[in-house]
């Protein structure tokens, strides 16, 4: 039980910003290259199962089929079976307009579900889980 609470306690403090965020906007946006219509605004939802090929620091030039690369401090790409890549990018810009995003703890090849849901809003309302 006390290895649980430390690792659940690690696990916390592991992704926590290393400034502390008042007050920010976060942003994520998702796109593949198998063909498959990731609309920037419909709602929707997809889940992804693969490795991940690898996780880009972005320096905020925009990015084709990233609609919130601009914003977005990493992007994630994770390849499923099938050959299709997915990438998923997010980030969160604190109250002093100011990139604060912690980098995910992941390596390259490392098995994930990727989990995400949009819903039609303007701007669109979304959400991600990377497990």
């Amino acid at each position: 039980m006390r290895s649980f609470i430390f690792i659940s306690l690690f696990t916390l403090s592991a992704c926590k910003p290393a400034t502390d965020i008042r007050s920010g906007e976060l942003v994520m946006c998702l796109s593949n290259d198998g063909g498959t219509a990731v609309h920037s605004s419909a709602t929707a939802s997809w889940d992804v199962t693969g490795s991940v090929q690898g996780v880009t620091e972005l320096d905020g030039s925009p990015v084709a089929l990233l609609d919130c690369a601009e914003d977005a401090a990493y992007a994630i790409d994770i390849q499923e079976t099938d050959g299709t890549t997915w990438t998923v990018a997010y980030g969160i810009i604190d109250q002093d307009g100011s990139q604060a995003a912690p980098v995910l703890d992941l390596n390259t090849n490392d098995t994930v579900n990727l989990i995400f849901r949009q819903v039609e809003s303007t701007p669109a309302a979304r959400g991600l889980v990377i497990i």
